[in-house]
């Protein structure tokens, strides 16, 4: 009995699956690794309103809050910005009493 091997040929459809490999690599690579610095300047300045709400506070306490007052991060200690509005209002539980 007499067993031939078959030799592989390089084919079209071999060239486009490597080719098409190639591509999707090389995209990938531009995505990530271009430097986006590079473009120009591309920085904005945006504005961020945080609203902070305040569960119960002491009526003493109330006061300590002024507009224009600045805002600092408390871990990192730089400033965040300043307080533009202050609203106070009454408490108002609306949860179950269990006692």
């Amino acid at each position: 009995m007499k067993t031939t091997q078959k030799k592989h040929k390089f084919n079209a459809i071999d060239a486009a699956v490597i080719i098409l490999i190639v591509a999707v690599i090389g995209a990938a690579a531009f995505f990530f690794l271009s430097d986006k610095e590079s473009e120009g300047p591309v920085a904005q300045t945006v504005k961020i309103e945080y609203v902070v709400e305040l569960r119960s506070i002491r009526d003493e306490f109330a006061d300590n809050f002024n507009i224009g007052d600045g805002v600092t991060d408390g871990v990192a200690l730089y400033r965040i910005g300043q307080i533009v509005a202050v609203d106070v209002f009454d408490s108002v539980y609306t949860g179950t009493n269990l006692v």
